[in-house]
């Protein structure tokens, strides 16, 4: 997911942080997204591992890719 503008940006995190409390997977993937490559907030890689790894477990195949992504790197 890829927002607009610096506002827009840090509006589509704090609705992704809503979803994402809220148990949407697809919330916490495009959230832990935003952690890793700062996208509407500061770059967060310990948030990002922490919620690839909840969606992960869940079953969710782009967070394992995404985690891999970040160990590689």
């Amino acid at each position: 997911m890829r927002l607009r503008t610096a506002a827009s940006k840090k509006e589509g995190v704090q609705w992704l942080e809503k979803a994402a409390a809220g148990g949407s997977l697809t919330g916490q993937y495009n959230l832990a997204s935003a952690y890793l490559y700062g996208d509407g907030c500061r770059a967060d890689a310990k948030r990002a591992i922490e919620l690839c790894r909840a969606c992960a477990e869940q079953g969710v195949a782009d967070a394992h890719n995404m985690l891999g992504f970040i160990h590689a790197t």
